[in-house]
């Protein structure tokens, strides 16, 4: 059984080697390049159809998209 003395000993070593310990140094040195989508991820416009009404958002499961109609047949 671990007591709580080694517990807090380790426990520094343990958060400095998580995976979000060194998300947040690389966020750190450079704040704008932690949050870079790669381009397939980026937001595109899309033709869709002209009866969608403006302002709503719809969800194409199948295609695994979310569109949210910006203006008349496009989202």
């Amino acid at each position: 059984m671990i007591s709580r003395r080694s517990f807090l000993l380790a426990s520094p070593a343990l958060l400095a080697a998580s995976p979000a310990a060194a998300f947040f140094r690389r966020a750190a040195k450079d704040p704008n390049d932690a949050y870079k989508l790669e381009e397939h991820f980026k937001p595109v416009m899309v033709k869709v159809l002209a009866s969608w009404r403006v302002g709503s958002i719809r969800v194409l499961s199948d295609r695994f998209q979310l569109l949210r109609i910006r203006k008349r047949g496009v989202a």
